[in-house]
C-alpha cells in the first residue's frame, strides 16, 4: 500500500523543491543585479534576506531604498527589480516598479544628449 503513491509524491515534493530553488536563484541574481546599480553604503540586512531566503523582505529593501535615493535610480534598477517581482509572482507590485520604470526612463530620455 502507498508504494507506486508514494514515489510518485516524492518525485512531484523533488519536482517542486527543484523549481523553487531556480526560482531563488535567479530571484537572487536579478536582485543583487539590481543592488549593484546602487552606488553608496550597503542596504542594512539585504545580504541576510538572501542568505536566508527571504526574497521578498530583500526586493522591498530594494525598493524602499530606490525610492529615497538622490539622484534617483536608472531604469535599469526598476527593469531589474520588475523581473524579479514576476519571478516571484508579485502582483502587487507589478504598477508600482512600472511606474518607478517609466518616471526613470522618462528622466534619462529628458537628461540625454541630442545629436
Amino acid at each position: 500500500r502507498g508504494g507506486l503513491g508514494m514515489s510518485l509524491s516524492f518525485v512531484r515534493v523533488r519536482n517542486m523543491d527543484e523549481r523553487l530553488i531556480k526560482q531563488w536563484e535567479v530571484t537572487g541574481r536579478l536582485l543583487r543585479d539590481a543592488a549593484t546599480e546602487l552606488s553608496g553604503d550597503p542596504i542594512e540586512d539585504f545580504e541576510d534576506y538572501l542568505a536566508h531566503n527571504e526574497m521578498g523582505l530583500a526586493l522591498g529593501a530594494l525598493i524602499g531604498e530606490g525610492s529615497e535615493r538622490e539622484p534617483p535610480p536608472s531604469s535599469s534598477f526598476w527593469r531589474l527589480l520588475r523581473q524579479a517581482a514576476d519571478v516571484m509572482g508579485l502582483a502587487k507590485h507589478r504598477n508600482d516598479l512600472r511606474h518607478h520604470f517609466r518616471t526613470a526612463l522618462a528622466r534619462e530620455s529628458i537628461s540625454a544628449p541630442r545629436t
